[in-house]
């Protein structure tokens, strides 16, 4: 946390957040509303979760990126060999719901 307030005094417009490591809502808390977030489940969570296990992630989310003007999703670690299609089905799904 105390890198992301150097990235933003040197003019970083935003972050990608790995997760679990980084929290988007401690993050938001720290460096404001303002600036770009992209984040969605962890890794883990999509190659050995369930669909629900995603999807209540995702909603969590949203939850949070409800307030933030420029939040995109995008999958932390790219779309692996090993992930089951129901999870994946379940990210874009829960995206496209997120959103309504």
């Amino acid at each position: 946390m105390a890198v992301a307030d150097d990235l933003v005094d040197a003019g970083a417009d935003g972050f990608f957040l790995d997760r679990p490591c980084m929290d988007l809502e401690r993050l938001v808390d720290r460096c404001g509303r303002g600036l770009i977030y992209f984040t969605g489940p962890p890794p883990a969570l999509m190659t050995t979760g369930t669909p629900a296990g995603v999807r209540d992630e995702m909603r969590r989310l949203a939850g949070i990126a409800r307030d933030l003007p420029r939040f995109f999703f995008h999958m932390p670690g790219g779309c692996m060999h090993n992930m089951p299609t129901e999870n994946v089905q379940a990210f874009y799904e829960e995206c496209c719901e997120a959103w309504r």
